[in-house]
């Protein structure tokens, strides 16, 4: 077998290869909000997702307020030896997320959860 070595001059003037490298060591990393996100920095998958420059601007900021720091979900957290807290990962963001978008946080909270004002309205 033959292994593929890359320089980081060579990964760096090649973004999508560079993106293509971070989706395969995805599985195995902790899910880092700003890593999931740079990916969309690369053109070509932003334009895939259909994702313009204000749209990744609202991303982020809807990932950052939302809590959305690193981790899957609980699961994933306890993978890696840690303890689960049932926020700060994907799910608990993207839940709040959805419920913002469902009802306002004047309402209270739904399980537990907060909703996320934010992704409410029509520009969600």
């Amino acid at each position: 077998t033959s292994t593929l070595v890359l320089t980081n001059p060579a990964r760096q003037s090649h973004p999508v290869l560079e993106a293509f490298i971070s989706l395969l060591s995805l599985p195995d990393s902790r899910f880092v909000s700003e890593d999931v996100l740079a990916l969309l920095d690369v053109p070509v998958l932003a334009a895939r997702f259909d994702i313009t420059e204000e749209g990744l601007r609202y991303l982020r900021q809807w990932v950052n307020e939302s809590g959305i720091r690193w981790g899957i979900d609980d699961d994933n957290v306890r993978e890696l030896e840690l303890p689960a807290t049932g926020q700060h990962t994907w799910r608990f963001g993207l839940t709040r997320m959805l419920l913002g978008y469902a009802m306002e946080s004047a309402q209270g909270e739904w399980q537990s959860v907060l909703p996320y004002d934010e992704s409410s309205g029509l520009i969600a």
